[in-house]
């Protein structure tokens, strides 16, 4: 795919897998700055950038995201069908971090991201696979085991600046819930829509 939409060329060749999730820079004039990508059947569901230029992404991944060829080398396997990935990025496009949560056997995704003054909120669904199971919400080396409610619960999900595990709530009843969309006012409440 090209990604300059001005005559030049930024081409970037994706993986053999059925989709690539990225993200894209234009400046305020539509002209291209620089694109990045990443693999295994992943897609890209929301960005924040922050006041200071750092990029916040939130999506879906399968497999391994290590990086081969010119795509991002996010470092992370996923245990599921699919699995919920994020990361940050500079305003330059250098990868800062990378994190994902999930568990085995469905899918996980995260459809919504939101920067804050200390870190970055995610919002998303988690299949649990089955009643009674558990997903392990730390993106880092540390466990944090939340049991769903339903057959799909949606979460939000804070970490800090460097990516680190702050808190998750859990909302879900007993079928399929999600949240697709989260912001925060003035006031540092958070709205979710799902």
């Amino acid at each position: 795919m090209d990604f300059d939409p001005n005559g030049g060329t930024a081409n970037m060749v994706g993986n053999a897998v059925n989709s690539n999730g990225y993200i894209w820079k234009l400046s305020g004039d539509g002209i291209y700055q620089w694109a990045k990508y990443w693999g295994s059947s992943a897609v890209g569901n929301s960005v924040d950038v922050t006041a200071t230029g750092e990029v916040y992404v939130a999506g879906a991944f399968e497999g391994v995201a290590n990086g081969v060829g010119n795509q991002l080398a996010l470092g992370i396997t996923s245990l599921g069908d699919k699995d919920a990935c994020f990361f940050k990025l500079s305003s330059s496009g250098t990868l800062q971090w990378a994190g994902r949560i999930g568990g085995a056997p469905e899918s996980d995704y995260a459809y919504s991201i939101a920067a804050t003054d200390d870190g970055v909120l995610i919002a998303g669904d988690f299949f649990p696979g089955g009643f009674g199971s558990v997903v392990d919400f730390n993106p880092g080396p540390g466990t944090v085991n939340r049991q769903g409610n339903g057959i799909t619960d949606a979460y939000v999900l804070k970490l800090d600046v460097d990516g680190t595990y702050m808190w998750v709530n859990i909302h879900g009843g007993l079928d399929y819930d999600g949240a697709r969309s989260i912001d925060l006012d003035s006031d540092g409440n958070y709205w979710l829509t799902g």
